[in-house]
């Protein structure tokens, strides 16, 4: 790997990240759903450090990308990504989240019920 990367983490954290960031630039994904402002920074970071930029940027304009709430939502935008979801009322629960997310992906029709969707939610420990 390139770059710097905080020495509290380690290779194989770094590895999982990257595989996050290679399977949505190679279509692996449907939607990734974000549940705080850290792991949009953890996903920025490595990209940056291991110069993965814009494989990031490509993976974020073929996923739909969901926010648990506003400061999650604006991180996001911050890089440049499209918000597609976020819960209506401004409420900070995943379920929330996810009825939104099955409301959007069917609505798309990106997803039907008799169907496996690909969704990532990456660990707040990033």
């Amino acid at each position: 790997m390139t770059g710097e990367l905080s020495g509290r983490r380690s290779e194989a954290d770094n590895a999982r990240v990257l595989d996050i960031i290679n399977g949505m630039a190679w279509g692996q994904f449907d939607a990734i759903a974000f549940t705080s402002a850290p792991q949009v920074r953890r996903l920025r970071d490595v990209a940056r450090a291991t110069s993965r930029e814009s494989d990031l940027l490509q993976g974020f304009s073929r996923t739909v990308v969901a926010a648990v709430g506003p400061i999650v939502a604006s991180e996001l935008e911050g890089l440049g990504v499209q918000v597609s979801i976020t819960p209506a009322g401004g409420t900070l629960f995943m379920r929330p989240l996810v009825r939104e997310l099955v409301a959007a992906l069917t609505k798309d029709g990106l997803w039907r019920r008799d169907q496996n969707i690909r969704l990532i939610v990456p660990r707040p420990a990033l």
